[in-house]
């Protein structure tokens, strides 16, 4: 978990095109779930 909340901000902090595609990414995993 501590990854990937380093990863979200570091992409958000990067781009928001990037930060919007790992939101949709993170709403992809939470459907598997």
């Amino acid at each position: 978990m501590e990854s990937l909340n380093a990863l979200l901000q570091g992409m958000g902090l990067m781009h928001l095109g990037a930060g919007q595609a790992i939101m949709l990414l993170v709403s992809l995993l939470l459907l598997w779930l």
